[in-house]
């Protein structure tokens, strides 16, 4: 059984994962909407170079793509590490005069960047995007935060499907799907509720 990322190496018989893929898609037509079809320029923040990072990147560009009106003044890797982030904003903020959004794929990347964003005194940001459904993030939401309006979920519970798909099949020979791909979901301050869970550790 494999969980999150497929490993080229290993014939695994069940593969569970998010939908990267989607969690990258729905990144990228949200913050096209909210842009609302002016000329805007916006930064990326990728993650670690994995299958998990491409499909997510890819599907964001494919979206940009139709969005000739915004421009990606520039594109680097955060780590998904919240220092990362903290530290890649501070140089966008020095490098751009003008940043009007920002695609960070993780919300830990998205606290390092809200930090170096609220230090830099700057006004010109109006939307900061992350992904993977933080209990913090989605609590951003749900008080109205004005730049974090969105997130898109990449749900833990892959493992969980994953091992009990593997102990079904173990024990009682139940059929199992070869692969299992946990669809992504876009959360918004009209749903933030529903994916709110206080005492999760994440």
């Amino acid at each position: 059984m494999v969980v999150d990322r497929t490993v080229p190496e290993l014939e695994n018989d069940i593969y569970v994962a998010g939908d990267n893929t989607g969690l990258g898609r729905l990144c990228g037509e949200f913050m096209a909407s909210e842009l609302k079809g002016r000329d805007a320029d916006i930064v990326v923040m990728t993650g670690i170079p994995c299958d998990v990072d491409t499909d997510r990147v890819n599907a964001f560009n494919a979206v940009m793509k139709d969005n000739p009106n915004i421009t990606i003044l520039d594109s680097q890797p955060a780590n998904w590490s919240t220092q990362k982030g903290l530290e890649l904003m501070e140089n966008f903020l020095q490098k751009f005069p003008k940043i009007d959004a920002v695609w960070c794929q993780d919300d830990d990347v998205l606290k390092g960047v809200m930090q170096a964003y609220k230090e830099s005194g700057r006004s010109d940001v109006s939307l900061v995007l992350g992904g993977a459904g933080s209990k913090d993030i989605i609590k951003m939401i749900i008080d109205g935060d004005p730049m974090v309006r969105a997130t898109v979920t990449y749900p833990p519970k892959m493992i969980y499907e994953g091992v009990v798909m593997a102990a079904e099949h173990m024990l009682n020979k139940v059929d199992y799907q070869k692969v299992m791909i946990i669809p992504a979901e876009l959360v918004t301050k009209d749903n933030a509720k529903d994916f709110y869970y206080p005492d999760s550790p994440f």
